[in-house]
């Protein structure tokens, strides 16, 4: 086949360019950022990797140890006077080309750490191509909640709803969990953060709907929008419905739930022990679970210490 006809066969499905550009577009959708961090700043970095954010999408996860493997240094947090002569070294062992981001105000200009102890400002000795002034995490992370707010489920759906530090909540009857789930991934919110539990079996703040609270975190992509869900339960042993076919990664956040506090979630396809032994007796997280501890001989009360007891 010569040359036009392969052209005429594959049509409108080729491209032309240069050898630049191609190198150059797969540098930028795979920038491989030095794995260390400095300060708080470098848990935000660090959360960028995780499933709220995750800037694989962007096929930068890959963080690299070695200097020699990455093109990018992340200045995440306050860099000292002991510090700098180091972070200058890993920076010269990076390959070129190569990019800094200055990230969060004491990278950039020292911060509230106005003192002989801290360099005021990165750039004093390696070039910076991106400051980042602020070390807000919702700005850091791209979730800023949207202007419009979050799409709540049906009304009839809801028994309470508010904010709690910055974070909208609604409360649901815990019988029609799934409905209120499913309801809010119709509306966009198709990833399930985490789901945990609170026993508020000691706290006395308030009279609450249920000795056992769930949370449900759930984050939609597009608008950046969260939310947090809650329903309350009761019983011995308490039960609400599985969600795992909704959200396949509530699978292993459900048996930690179940195996921590020993809440049953119908109709979970394995719901089994996922951190304590099998043969382990009682639930560690709650409340009224025995502190433990090991036969102190040498006590004044010579007091026996059981870490499971037989009716914990």
């Amino acid at each position: 086949m010569g040359l036009e006809e392969l052209a005429e066969s594959l049509g409108k499905n080729i491209l032309t360019t240069t050898m630049g550009k191609l190198v150059g577009w797969g540098r930028g959708n795979s920038v491989w950022p030095a794995q260390f961090g400095l300060a708080c700043c470098a848990i935000e970095m660090i959360a960028t990797a995780t499933a709220g954010v995750d800037i694989a999408r962007f096929g930068s996860e890959a963080f690299r140890a070695s200097p020699r493997q990455s093109d990018l240094m992340i200045v995440s947090g306050r860099v000292s006077q002991k510090m700098a002569p180091i972070l200058r070294v890993v920076y010269d062992q990076m390959p070129e080309p190569k990019w800094v981001i200055s990230m969060g105000a004491c990278a950039s200009t020292g911060g509230v750490f106005n003192n002989y102890a801290l360099l005021q400002g990165v750039d004093k000795i390696v070039p910076v191509d991106v400051c980042r002034g602020s070390d807000n995490p919702h700005e850091l992370r791209g979730c800023a909640v949207s202007s419009r707010g979050p799409l709540l489920p049906a009304d009839n759906l809801v028994i309470e709803r508010g904010v709690s530090a910055g974070d909208a909540w609604i409360a649901v009857d815990a019988e029609k969990i799934k409905d209120a789930l499913q309801s809010l991934k119709d509306g966009g919110y198709r990833l399930l953060v985490f789901l945990t539990c609170v026993d508020h079996l000691a706290d006395a703040s308030r009279v609450w709907p249920g000795r056992y609270e769930l949370i449900y975190e759930l984050r939609n992509l597009e608008t950046k929008d969260h939310i947090r869900v809650r329903a309350f339960v009761d019983g011995d042993p308490p039960h609400i419905d599985s969600v795992s076919d909704l959200f396949p990664p509530a699978n292993w956040d459900e048996r930690e739930t179940y195996d921590l506090f020993g809440i049953v979630f119908n109709d979970h396809p394995d719901l089994s022990r996922i951190l304590m032994p099998d043969d382990w007796v009682g639930h560690p997280l709650r409340r009224d679970y025995p502190v433990g501890g090991e036969v102190v001989e040498f006590s004044e009360e010579h007091q026996v210490w059981q870490t499971a007891p037989e009716d914990a």
